[in-house]
C-alpha cells in the first residue's frame, strides 16, 4: 500500500519517537474503514502498535464541511471519549486521513493529552480537502 509506505517514510525521517498510533475516530459507519487500513499497515512497517479503540466517538455530531471552525468544535465537544488507561504517558501519533480544519485532529489531540494524559501527541494527516 504505497500510501502507508510514503507514510512510514515521512514518519522515519521526522522520527517523533511514537510508541502508539491512534487512527482517528470515522465520521461514518462502514464495513471497512480505510484509515484502520492505513494505519495497521505503517503500524506493521514501523513495528508500532495500534489502538483502534482508545479514541471513540460517544456522540453524533452533523456535516461540518461548510461550519466556521468556533462552532465545529463547539459541535465536537462531548463528540469522543478516551481510555486513559491505553494512553497515559504515551507518545502518540493520530493519524486522519483527511484535514480539512483541523478541528477534529485539534479536539481530539487536546482529549488525549487532557483526558488521557499522553507524554506527546503527534498529529499526521494523509490528505487535505480541496478549498
Amino acid at each position: 500500500m504505497a500510501i502507508a509506505q510514503a507514510a512510514a517514510d515521512f514518519l522515519r525521517n521526522w522520527n517523533p519517537g511514537i510508541d502508539l498510533i491512534v487512527p482517528a475516530p470515522p465520521s461514518k459507519n462502514r464495513a471497512v474503514q480505510p484509515l484502520f487500513q492505513i494505519a495497521d499497515e505503517i503500524g506493521r512497517l514501523l513495528n508500532v502498535p495500534v489502538d483502534k479503540r482508545s479514541v471513540r466517538k460517544v456522540k453524533e455530531t452533523p456535516e461540518l464541511k461548510n461550519v466556521e471552525y468556533a462552532k465545529r468544535l463547539e459541535l465536537l465537544g462531548g463528540a469522543h471519549a478516551v481510555d486513559a488507561d491505553a494512553s497515559r504517558g504515551r507518545r502518540i501519533l493520530l493519524l486522519d486521513d483527511l484535514y480539512q480544519s483541523g478541528a477534529t485532529l485539534n479536539a481530539t489531540a487536546c482529549l488525549l493529552k487532557e483526558v488521557g494524559s499522553a507524554a506527546a501527541v503527534f498529529v499526521l494527516a494523509l490528505t487535505r480537502t480541496r478549498s
